[in-house]
């Protein structure tokens, strides 16, 4: 049996892939920080604000092509 609820927008529950149940997790728990990012550098100025935003894009960057590289081997 496929799944027995179906839920709106998103089919049947239980007829999703690893993929899309990590893509949602991620949208999970990225959405409200993006939310909070514009007030975190409001309050630490435009220099530091862009300088933290460019170390951290760097770092995500870092990270994800070290998970891609992991599930290529």
């Amino acid at each position: 049996m496929r799944g027995l609820f179906l839920i709106y927008g998103l089919g049947w529950l239980g007829s999703g892939t690893w993929w899309h149940g990590s893509f949602y997790l991620t949208t999970m728990i990225v959405g409200p920080t993006v939310l909070t990012l514009l007030y975190a550098l409001w309050g630490m100025g435009l220099a530091l604000g862009l300088t933290a935003l460019s170390i951290i894009t760097a770092i995500t960057f870092y990270v994800y092509s070290l998970m891609s590289h992991m599930l290529d081997h």
